[in-house]
């Protein structure tokens, strides 16, 4: 998952490879958009974020795995139903092309000029997730993608729909993430990995494709946090043909 900037420079990489006889490092692998990009962080109308990147006829053309949107929930901010009827309508359009949404709704309130901030309990995202559940002219192609906390067995049973966790802000150290992820795995039945941007490609100084397989071991093989930060320092700086195994 990432801007249109990244995943087009990820797709041109690939194409130079494959072109010199280098088997793609793509096959199997999904590449998710991020499409609303307009809420800027400390800006006035931070609420107010529509799509400004991919939308669903681009993400269609260019055989994409998905959109990604986001959407801040501040009762109290008129911005906050504005881009909520918008997000709504580019939601149907991606149903109409089958297109899998993963939106990620965050609770929280909107302050000091435009910086949002995130109320990250159990209660706040458990009504979140009964709102966000209900947008689209369909469900069927809606993953809901929410931050770990603590009671998020009860987050997990309070929507029937799949939920991914993210990453948020880059925190330069992948281990509080790793932790997050390997409790959160053990939250639900309906939790089934996660979709992370920032703490995968800026994780700090350390090595953003070992963060990426010790992430996956946790997912599909239930290692714990303890096993995964073992893992990623076994994984660092070793050769990029390990994607392979991915």
């Amino acid at each position: 998952m990432a801007t249109s900037d990244i995943l087009e420079d990820v797709l041109c990489v690939d194409y130079i490879r494959t072109k010199s006889g280098v088997e793609s490092f793509l096959d199997d692998k999904l590449l998710i958009p991020s499409a609303n990009r307009s809420g800027l962080n400390g800006y006035n109308n931070e609420m107010y974020d529509f799509t400004t990147s991919v939308n669903p006829e681009q993400a269609s053309i260019m055989k994409y795995d998905g959109v990604k949107y986001l959407i801040r929930f501040d009762m109290e901010d008129r911005y906050t139903t504005e881009t909520m009827i918008h997000l709504a309508k580019e939601m149907n359009k991606c149903i109409e092309l089958k297109l899998p949404v993963f939106l990620e709704p965050l609770p929280g309130k909107n302050i000091k000029k435009g910086n949002f901030e995130l109320d990250k309990t159990a209660e706040a995202l458990i009504k979140i997730a009964g709102i966000a559940s209900a947008m689209g002219k369909s469900s069927f192609y809606t993953w809901l993608k929410l931050p770990y906390t603590e009671g998020y067995e009860l987050v997990a049973k309070s929507t029937t729909l799949p939920i991914l966790m993210l990453g948020g802000s880059s925190k330069g150290d992948p281990v509080p993430i790793l932790q997050d992820f390997a409790r959160g795995m053990q939250a639900g039945s309906n939790i089934r990995g996660t979709l992370v941007g920032r703490n995968i490609i800026f994780p700090g100084d350390d090595d953003p494709l070992a963060v990426a397989l010790a992430v996956n071991k946790i997912v599909h093989e239930q290692y714990t946090a303890k096993e995964a930060v073992e893992y990623l320092i076994e994984q660092r700086g070793k050769n990029i043909n390990i994607l392979n195994n991915i």
